[in-house]
């Protein structure tokens, strides 16, 4: 069975040529892919914000009707530092070039012990950007750390605060954590886990009144914390949901639901790369899914397969490409690697995501597949390493 998507990453400085080598730790049903050796790959750094860490595109990139494409990220001086504050940008011409970095919201003076952070970032039929801004205390305890609902009606430049979200709970804590966002019929629908339970679920936010919200926890709490950082997009010839689940026990699932949030239903994808989010999104007849490894080499691919597979909790049909390696020595936890989005335009897959020097800081890399040129043979690496350093 052939698997027809990617084949040139197109991110933005050079033209590089592939050679072919073995994949690490081939899965047994996992096909192997590869792109065609006269393929070229580009390599796009956005620019940085103003602090040394820029990481977290995870959840806030998102394409509006014409195309614009938005990616959101966070910019400040360490993992946890105070001053982190969340940014968005936006390409009209394929990530060729970028709008200057808008602030979500600003963090004035570091008033929070841990910044703020975007989580979720969405964009609406009526081109109006959604976001899950978190204002992050030193701890999770309820109102300590609390999560807000922002909006922008003129593509960033400036955003209109709508409600807190504080109807959500684990224990004593606030929920740990909202991500993506997704608009299906009149609702922004985002995902939510616990900061340590098991509690695993789904918001409907009413666009036209965010203060009327809807929830379903698909998973209780009760159980070991495991599966977090929900990825969605929405299946409209079906009328389901379908994304991914991080996973940090055993491995990356694939999830299906209807849209009012029952039916729900997880199982193993092809991607086994621990403590990866990975993001999916469906192109025609296939479903495409992005993992990266994110301590010890960085690995990232993608994985293919056909949409109707999804529905049979199949992995039959799924081919994996690697396209990279981004990490160069082991990094210590936490580490800013890793952690992509993509979104899908026409027959472009776009892609982000944020990679760690040696030196901790950290960068936001933007790339994009043609879906249309994808050979299948042999499978085939490239080092993202020479381009990625400083």
């Amino acid at each position: 069975m052939t698997c027809r998507l990617l084949a040139a990453i197109c991110v933005v400085l050079f033209f590089y040529s592939c050679s072919k080598s073995k994949l690490d730790n081939p899965v047994e049903f996992i096909r192997n892919c590869d792109f065609p050796a006269n393929d070229a790959f580009f390599l796009r750094r956005l620019a940085d914000g103003p602090g040394d860490t820029n990481v977290w595109v995870q959840g806030k990139m998102c394409a509006d009707k014409f195309g614009r494409l938005y990616m959101g990220y966070i910019s400040g001086d360490g993992h946890h530092a105070r001053d982190r504050t969340a940014y968005t940008c936006y390409s009209d011409d394929n990530g060729k070039t970028w709008s200057p970095l808008k602030v979500i919201k600003p963090n004035i003076g570091g008033s929070r012990n841990y910044g703020i952070t975007c989580q979720a970032l969405g964009v609406d039929d009526d081109r109006k950007l959604w976001a899950i801004v978190r204002n992050h205390g030193n701890n999770f305890l309820i109102g300590h750390t609390f999560h807000e609902i922002w909006s922008s009606a003129d593509f960033g430049s400036t955003w209109e605060f709508h409600d807190r979200i504080d109807e959500i709970t684990s224990g004593p804590d606030i929920i740990g954590g909202f991500h993506d966002m997704i608009q299906v019929g009149n609702n922004m629908i985002a995902a939510y886990h616990s900061n340590k339970g098991s509690k695993l679920g789904f918001i409907a936010i009413d666009r036209n009144d965010p203060t009327k919200r809807v929830h379903t926890d698909v998973i209780a709490d009760g159980g070991p914390h495991d599966y977090v950082e929900a990825t969605m997009c929405y299946d409209a010839v079906n009328n389901k949901i379908i994304g991914g689940l991080r996973s940090e026990l055993t491995v990356p699932q694939l999830f299906f639901m209807n849209t009012d949030f029952s039916g729900f239903q997880k199982f193993n994808s092809a991607c086994h790369i621990l403590r990866t989010p990975v993001p999916v999104k469906i192109m025609g007849h296939k479903i495409v899914y992005m993992g990266i490894e994110r301590k010890l080499t960085g690995e990232v691919a993608f994985y293919v397969g056909n949409l109707d597979d999804l529905y049979r909790k199949s992995n039959n049909s799924t081919c994996k490409a690697t396209i990279g390696f981004i990490v160069n020595n082991p990094i210590p936890i936490p580490p800013n690697v890793g952690v992509p989005d993509m979104e899908v335009v026409g027959q472009k897959l776009h892609f982000g995501f944020s990679q760690q020097r040696d030196n901790g800081h950290s960068s936001v890399y933007y790339g994009n597949v043609d879906s249309l040129k994808l050979g299948i043979k042999n499978p085939l690496t490239y080092n993202m390493l020479v381009d990625m350093q400083p």
